[in-house]
């Protein structure tokens, strides 16, 4: 169905999210509205959230989607500086400069990394913890694993300038987007900006044990290869107890292909 935005204007939340919101997140809507902040992963910025954010504040949530140093709309800001630390002080920045509480974090892939660096430094503040298709980091881990940049080279090709993580046009398939929806590939590749290599190479720290203690959920997108660490990463979670343990039928890039689903998981 055709929603025209000017027939949202006046309209009460209950009822955006009727025709915004599949049934079944239409009537969790009816819940105390939240605070959504959603934390992209490589390569993205918050303009990956658009599907999801725009069904989540239908519903009457507050949704922020920042865009993590170097990426996305501050793409001209990449430098071989940016680190870890300095994505997690992005999302703990916006935290802070905009007062919130009772915050439902969600990271993407990568921002896994960020939302258990930013739970550490604002546990008071975290109502719940999304990972979202991303590793759930302890002390000391780094993000792939990697020790090094000639590691990174070796796994996923060279580097732009010997500092970022490039695009790759064939990339995009990998996000899950399916080659019949062309509308969804293009917005992609028009968007995907370099990635500052550092943040792989950074262990997190975590003196404030990261999300653990925390309320906390790991989602899966099911489609993942026999062979990915995706998959393994899912497995460690589902058998870990501390963790909430849930599934989406797509591919990576959960908010972007089933964006329905998305928020319909967050609202719940």
């Amino acid at each position: 169905m055709h929603v025209d935005r000017r027939q949202l204007i006046g309209t009460g939340a209950g009822a955006m999210a009727g025709m915004l919101l599949s049934p079944g997140a239409a009537r969790a809507a009816t819940a105390a509205p939240r605070t959504y902040v959603l934390v992209h992963g490589t390569y993205h910025g918050g303009w990956c959230w658009r599907y999801v954010a725009e069904r989540l504040r239908a519903a009457g949530h507050r949704v922020f989607t920042p865009t993590l140093t170097g990426l996305g709309e501050r793409a001209h800001l990449l430098s071989p500086g940016i680190g870890l630390e300095t994505h997690i002080q992005d999302v703990v920045g916006l935290i802070e400069a905009e007062e919130l509480s009772k915050v439902v974090i969600v990271g993407h892939s990568y921002g896994c990394f960020v939302i258990t660096g930013a739970c550490d430094r604002l546990r008071e503040r975290i109502e719940h913890a999304v990972y979202l298709d991303g590793p759930a980091p302890d002390d000391g881990d780094r993000h792939g694993g990697f020790r090094s940049r000639e590691e990174i080279e070796r796994a996923m090709g060279p580097l732009l300038e010997g500092a970022y993580l490039p695009v790759r046009k064939e990339m995009v398939p990998l996000f899950g987007i399916p080659p019949s929806d062309t509308v969804n590939t293009a917005w992609l590749e028009r968007r995907l900006t370099p990635h500052p290599a550092q943040t792989y190479l950074d262990p997190i720290r975590l003196p404030n044990g990261g999300s653990t203690g925390l309320p906390r959920t790991y989602v899966f997108c099911n489609r993942a290869g026999p062979r990915s660490a995706l998959r393994r990463y899912a497995e460690q979670r589902r058998q870990d107890p501390s963790f909430r343990y849930r599934e989406l039928d797509c591919g990576h890039a959960a908010m972007v292909v089933v964006p329905d689903a998305t928020a319909n998981l967050l609202v719940e």
